[in-house]
């Protein structure tokens, strides 16, 4: 049951879980189901991802001039139908599903990490909310709400930088 929240698994291990409560579904659905895609960092390939260069947007910013580039803590895309096989890819207005992903190493409970969605149209990751790291039964999890689903990614950005001579 989505609205009471389902766990997120990958190879067998918890990597995050969702929440719609009934308020969030669109008019008219009373099911859900689909897959969520997990990516994580420190394992698996990202820049072959959609959006693998993580470029950035951050809310707020110049499209002209604004853009960052993004450390990700981890990307799920989600690929939700209701019970008529139609995709879901919009909440209820003024609504949001909570995503929960593990959190990376070097988090702590209570660091704010922004979420970020990929914009296919744009070719740009957009800043939309922030997660919080919390622990849930003993597993450090960024958790944040969302108001539509495509893929999603808890990152930064790359604020520090060096430069490199080779001779």
């Amino acid at each position: 049951d989505i609205t009471q929240g389902v766990q997120i698994n990958k190879d067998g291990a918890p990597v995050g879980s969702l929440i719609i409560p009934t308020t969030a579904l669109p008019t008219g659905v009373s099911g859900v189901t689909g897959s969520i895609t997990y990516l994580d960092p420190e394992t698996d390939d990202i820049l072959s991802m959609p959006g693998g260069d993580l470029l950035a947007l951050p809310e707020g910013a110049d499209p002209n001039d604004g853009q960052v580039t993004l450390e990700t803590f981890g990307m799920m895309e989600f690929d939700l139908v209701d019970q008529d096989g139609n995709p879901i890819t919009e909440l209820a207005i003024d609504e949001t599903a909570e995503v929960c992903m593990k959190a990376t190493s070097g988090l702590v409970v209570g660091d704010v990490i922004p979420l970020w969605y990929y914009d296919e149209d744009a070719g740009l990751w957009k800043e939309e909310g922030e997660g919080t790291v919390v622990n849930r039964d003993g597993e450090l999890l960024i958790c944040g709400g969302v108001g539509h689903f495509s893929w999603w990614n808890y990152d930064q950005p790359i604020t520090t930088h060096s430069c490199m001579r080779y001779s």
